[in-house]
Formats: structure tokens, sequence, C-alpha cells
């Protein structure tokens, strides 16, 4: 830190000069001033970089999960991989960014008055970019075969109606917003946070990853399947962005939903009694 020079009072009697120095006191309140004068140009680095990094490793693990024996066994695989991985996470980082790696999730946050408007582009930047190097990870790390059986990660509807579908991803990402948001964002004392997320995302995923994949987050499906629209043939792609939008439209509805009861019911100065 580099402190402005401090003012010297001279004053004149006669013939003698008088210097008068500031007091400690004078000095750190400058001090202080200063310091809130300066953007924090590093916290904001450390948040998207949390963001970044926490979303391109929930990614990588969630797409490998996928390499599960059988589809009972890899639904479990899967929950128990993002679960786990987003307990982790949540954990590591939620003091920096709040722990979202999600679009979905920073929306609802930022609905809910939670997250500064101004840094809801910002994460959701740094998530997408996230889920995309993750992806890309796992083209590095998998053989030709086993991409092509996981399809690169990327979530896929289970053969119901788009509706259905919508409805899914949309009562999926009311849950994860609603825990995240009353157990983390309301109050920062709720040590169980990080492990209330983490089973949120586990019991969506036993609950409806046959159906749509239960990926709750753009970010998750955005990522694998653009990288996988680069190193695999277009007709075996082709399916992933028939019904894209509905790993848009739910979890957009979803968040917008789970702010909306926050506001109306569940904020901290609705559940005052009079």
């Amino acid at each position: 830190m580099t402190l402005k020079k401090t003012p010297i009072d001279i004053e004149t009697t006669g013939n003698i000069v008088c210097f008068k120095l500031p007091t400690t006191t004078e000095v750190l309140e400058q001090s202080r001033q200063q310091d809130e004068e300066t953007p924090r140009l590093n916290g904001l680095v450390g948040k998207l970089a949390a963001e970044f990094l926490g979303t391109c490793l929930f990614v990588f693990v969630g797409s490998l999960s996928g390499l599960g024996t059988n589809k009972t066994n890899g639904i479990m695989h899967a929950a128990v991989a993002h679960g786990f991985t987003i307990f982790v996470l949540a954990s590591s980082f939620g003091g920096v960014s709040g722990g979202h790696f999600n679009p979905a999730v920073s929306l609802s946050v930022c609905m809910a008055g939670k997250l500064d408007a101004l840094l809801l582009m910002p994460y959701v930047i740094a998530q997408l970019l996230g889920g995309c190097v993750g992806a890309l990870l796992v083209v590095v790390v998998t053989t030709e075969e086993q991409y092509h059986n996981i399809l690169g990660g990327a979530t896929m509807p289970g053969g119901n109606l788009w509706y259905q579908n919508v409805i899914v991803e949309t009562m999926l990402t009311i849950a994860l917003c609603n825990t995240v948001i009353m157990c983390a964002a309301d109050t920062d004392t709720n040590m169980l946070a990080p492990l209330c997320i983490g089973f949120t995302v586990a019991l969506d995923i036993v609950a409806a990853g046959s159906i749509t994949g239960a990926s709750m987050n753009p970010a998750r499906s955005l990522g694998p399947g653009l990288v996988a629209t680069i190193f695999l043939p277009s007709k075996d792609t082709k399916e992933i962005w028939q019904e894209h939008y509905i790993y848009w439209a739910g979890p957009i509805i979803g968040a917008t939903l789970a702010a909306f009861f926050y506001r109306c019911f569940f904020a901290s100065d609705k559940r005052l009694v009079e």
C-alpha cells in the first residue's frame, strides 16, 4: 500500500517558523479513506477465478462420472460425483465467491438480493468458460471410445415430451436454488450449507437423472455440448442441440421462481412475527 504524502501545516509567528505534523490518528484515518477509494480489483479477480475453477472441476468430474458400467449404476455414480464435488467446492470457495458454479444459481441469488447485480454477468461468463475448459480436459484424459460412450459428458433428455423436461429442470432448479439461498446466501452462519447443497444436487440426480440428466446448470450442459460438437461426428451430436434449450429454459425459470418465493415469503424481514 502506498500512502499519499501527508500535508504539513506551516505556521509563522514573527521570525519563527513552526511545522505542525499530523497526528497518528490523522495518518491512520487518511490511510483508511485511501483504502476505501482503491478499487477492489483483486477481490473481483479472486471471485471470478473461484467461479471459473470451481465450474471447471465440477464439469470435469461430473462428465467423467458418466463412465458408469450401466444405466442404473451410471445415475448413482453421477449423483455421488456431482453431490460430493459441489460439497467440496462450496466448502472451499464459498467464502470467496459464494460458491455458485452455476449461472442459474447466480441469477437466483442476484434476484434474491444477495449478489451485486454488477457481478452477475462476470460470474456467468466465468462459469461458462470454466465449463468449456472442464469439458476440454475430459477429451484429454479419455480414450476415443470412452469419450464417444459418454458423448463428452453432455446432458441428454431421456425421451419425455419437451414440456415435461422443462418442468423437471424447473422443479429441480427450484430445489437447488432454494437450498442455496436459504442455507448459504440468507445467512453466513450455517456451517452445513455446503453439505445441504451437495445433498440437494445428489438427490435431484437420483430422482430425475433418467429423465433429463438433471442438469440444473446451463454451464454443465453448454460446455460438454460445445466440445463434443468439435470432437465427435455430427450425426452423434445433433441430438444434443435439438433440445438443448431445456437446459436453459428450465433452470432460468426455476431460478426466477426460487428468488420470487424467497422475496415474497422467506426473506428475513418476512419471518418476523409482530
